[in-house]
């Protein structure tokens, strides 16, 4: 997927978070939050006064755009870096998509700063919309089934492709699916909230 697209996927799916956690406020039934959605729980803002609630939603907000972007460091043409003009010389989709890359920045987010994390929610995003391509994911890259393939790592019995780089506007599509399954997701969960149930 490009960079372009992992932005809007990523943003569709933390819109989508944002608008539960209103919605489970506002209804008064926070069991839902574990039940409707469990995702939830793991990215919200933890609460603060004014000026501190504010700056950890930016740095929250900036460092999961960050990680939506950060796994493909390791390929020159990427958007990352494009806007960090560093690449980092390994082969495309191994280690810096691997849950090894991923822990790093989960352990920081854990003992370091929290707002790490979010650099690793990101990640974890990025890398779960690249399952979803002909090319598949290694996520305990070296270990697993794979193969090289002009500079990138391929999942070796990845039968799952919802698009590709050579399918035109595959990647379109798969996020105008993710945008009407999201809106269906909201509306189950506000029926579930402020309905009967």
């Amino acid at each position: 997927m490009t960079g372009r697209g992992h932005l809007f996927s990523g943003t569709v799916l933390a819109a989508d978070t944002i608008a539960a956690a209103g919605i489970v406020a506002v209804s008064g039934k926070p069991e839902l939050l574990a039940k409707a959605l469990p995702t939830c729980k793991a990215v919200l803002v933890p609460s603060g006064d004014g000026a501190a609630f504010a700056l950890s939603a930016v740095a929250c907000a900036a460092f999961y755009f960050l990680g939506l972007l950060l796994p493909d460091i390791d390929s020159p043409g990427s958007t990352v870096t494009k806007l960090t003009h560093f690449s980092l010389p390994l082969t495309h989709r191994g280690f810096t998509h691997s849950f090894w890359f991923l822990l790093i920045f989960l352990l920081l987010g854990r003992f370091a700063w929290f707002p790490f994390r979010y650099i690793g929610i990101g990640m974890l995003v990025h890398d779960l919309m690249d399952w979803g391509s002909t090319a598949g994911w290694v996520p305990f890259y070296p270990f697993g089934r794979w193969r090289k393939y002009q500079n990138c790592v391929m999942a070796r019995g990845h039968f799952i492709s919802f698009y590709s780089s050579k399918a035109e506007h595959s990647e379109t599509v798969v996020n105008i699916f993710l945008i009407l399954l999201s809106v269906a997701g909201i509306i189950v969960l506000a029926v579930l909230s402020f309905g009967g149930g």
